[in-house]
């Protein structure tokens, strides 16, 4: 992405492997302690990390990140939130769950052709257009 002319972060908790592999890359890194959903002081620091560096496109991979990032970013139109799907387990069907992917989540980025049906098939709210 850098080569295509993006600013790439990557952010990550202090002395994760991958953050350092991504440092290590030459990637500009960024270490945040994220404990739980609910915890203010990680929201306000992704919150103003993301604003202060102007970014508008979050790429995550885990449920986690996505409520971490969506709840941070809340009120903010200029910013979108792209998700991958590894796990072949669908979207659970739980009010959390399908608020965040049906509101937050802009994209979703899915491994296999066959979970991508599957996923499309278990969560029609999901609208087909935003998963790939």
């Amino acid at each position: 992405m850098s080569a295509r002319g993006h600013r790439v972060l990557m952010v990550g908790q202090p002395g994760g492997e991958i953050v350092a592999r991504a440092a290590a890359a030459g990637l500009r890194t960024v270490e945040i302690p994220m404990h739980g959903v609910g915890d203010v002081r990680t929201l306000w620091s992704l919150a103003r990390l993301l604003r202060r560096e102007d970014i508008r496109v979050a790429f995550t991979n885990q449920a986690r990140e996505i409520r971490l990032i969506g709840l941070s970013q809340l009120g903010r139109r200029d910013f979108r939130l792209i998700a991958r799907r590894g796990s072949p387990d669908p979207i659970k069907n739980v009010w959390h769950y399908r608020w965040v992917y049906e509101r937050w989540v802009h994209r979703l980025v899915i491994n296999c052709r066959a979970w991508c049906r599957r996923s499309r098939r278990t969560r029609p709210g999901f609208r087909r257009r935003r998963s790939a």
